[in-house]
Parts: structure tokens; C-alpha cells; sequence
């Protein structure tokens, strides 16, 4: 993807939830509303995917195959919609 002369970003604002499917759906929708502005980057805030104070919910979701499926919703959006994707957090268990 070429910047050009100009750069335009959108920041995005979520209620997120404790429900990784529902708040990925949500984030492909507002990716879908904004296309028309032919944004470069969109920005995410932290917890994008996963808002919770549920530890066990958070360790599950920092498994390989909950980030695997996180990394590669965001890599479809990103080339669906020809632009960059910048999530504030996401949790990795190593």
C-alpha cells in the first residue's frame, strides 16, 4: 500500500466485552463503516478484543489458537479494507 501525500487515520472507540467473537465482530463492522473514508491506519484502543477482570478468561484467550484467530481476523480486515490496523493491546501468553 502507497501513502502518498497524505495520511489519513481514523481512531476507533470500542465497548468491549468479555466475548472475543462479539467484540471482533464488532471491530469488522466499524472497520466496514468506515471504508468510505479511505483511511491508511486505523487505530484500536487496548483491550480491544478482551475486556475482563475474569483471569481464567484472560489466560484462555492468551493461548496460541484465541491469538492465532485474533492475528488473522486482523490480517484479513487490514487486506480487505487496504489498510493498516493498530491494536492498542492484545494479550500473548508465552
Amino acid at each position: 500500500m502507497s501513502l502518498g501525500k497524505n495520511l489519513r487515520v481514523a481512531c476507533m472507540q470500542l465497548n468491549s466485552s468479555d466475548c472475543i467473537t462479539q467484540n471482533l465482530e464488532d471491530i469488522a463492522e466499524l472497520l466496514e463503516n468506515q471504508k468510505h473514508q479511505e483511511n491508511n491506519v486505523v487505530l484500536l484502543p487496548e483491550n480491544a478484543t478482551l475486556l475482563t477482570s475474569d483471569l481464567s478468561l484472560r489466560h484462555q484467550s492468551a493461548q496460541k489458537e484465541t491469538r492465532d484467530k485474533v492475528f488473522a481476523f486482523f490480517s484479513q480486515q487490514a487486506k480487505l479494507h487496504n489498510t493498516w490496523i493498530i491494536a492498542g493491546s492484545l494479550l500473548i501468553h508465552d
